[in-house]
C-alpha cells in the first residue's frame, strides 16, 4: 500500500537506504520524549512531536515490510509475543 507511493518517486530506494530514514524517525521520537521530560512546560508540544515521529516510524516499518514481502501484522504479533516472553523470563528467572 505505501510502497507503491514510494516507488512513484523513482529514486530506486532500497531497504538498505531506507534504514537511514528509519533511524532518523527513531531519533525524532527520542528527541520528543526527552524534551517532553526536560521541558514539562512544553509537554503538550513535545508529545505531539513524539506521536508524529512514531507515526512516521510505523509508516517506514510498513514500507520495509512491503519491500521485503513480510506481513506487517505477523511481524507486529511476533514482537508482542517476544516482549511478553522476555518479561515473563525476567520475572520468573531474573534474566
Amino acid at each position: 500500500m505505501l510502497k507503491e507511493y514510494v516507488d512513484k518517486l523513482g529514486n530506486n530506494e532500497t531497504t538498505w537506504k531506507q534504514l537511514a530514514i528509519l533511524q532518523y524517525e527513531l531519533g525524532d521520537l527520542a528527541r520528543g520524549i526527552v524534551y517532553r521530560e526536560r521541558h514539562p512546560e512544553d509537554a503538550k508540544v513535545w508529545t505531539v512531536e513524539a506521536k508524529v515521529a512514531l507515526s512516521d516510524l510505523i509508516a517506514q516499518t510498513i514500507i520495509t515490510c512491503e519491500r521485503e514481502g513480510w506481513d506487517f501484522e505477523e511481524i507486529k504479533q511476533m514482537g508482542i509475543e517476544r516482549c511478553i516472553e522476555k518479561i515473563t523470563r525476567h520475572l520468573e528467572k531474573g534474566e
